[in-house]
């Protein structure tokens, strides 16, 4: 008795590799595309600096406290 294998995928990976190689290209000469990875980057870098800039006031709270003598002194 022949036991038969059979996989998961019927493309195999050459067919991957070239459909991959096909989307890439369009992809890479699409205006829309490039226009919205730079839109979803300028968003993520906006998200960044807006929490840095809400975090920098507890930052310098909790920095210049320890710069305060009262509270060295009262150890």
């Amino acid at each position: 008795m022949e036991k038969k294998t059979e996989s998961l995928f019927s493309i195999d990976d050459g067919e991957i590799m070239l459909s991959s190689l096909i989307w890439w290209s369009d992809v890479n000469d699409s205006l829309i595309w490039e226009d919205e990875i730079f839109y979803v980057l300028a968003i993520i870098y906006g998200i960044v600096s807006i929490y840095s800039l809400v975090l920098l006031p507890a930052f310098f709270r909790f920095y210049f406290s320890f710069l305060n003598l009262e509270t060295f002194l009262k150890l």
